[in-house]
């Protein structure tokens, strides 16, 4: 969306959707993000670097600690679940 006039202002919004944009591990960490702009009578701008952002993947553990109950001072066993 933009403003109209001698100085134009453009905002724009980018909506990331885990289940579909974020297939891979490789797809998370420091995201950088520039901007490319064009007239009607042809001119054009671009610019990079204009700022980061952080992305993390959702990620969850779950553990089953045994045996149980669990007695304080001894030895448990914590596997995948």
């Amino acid at each position: 969306m933009c403003t109209s006039g001698t100085i134009v202002t453009c905002t724009s919004t980018y909506s990331i959707w885990p289940e579909y944009d974020l297939h891979y591990n490789a797809f998370a960490g420091t995201w950088h993000f520039g901007a490319y702009a064009k007239a009607k009578d042809g001119d054009s701008a671009k610019r990079t670097n204009l700022g980061t952002f952080h992305v993390q993947r959702y990620s969850k553990l779950t553990v089953n600690a045994s045996p149980e109950p669990v007695t304080k001072g001894r030895t448990i066993t914590v596997t995948a679940s």
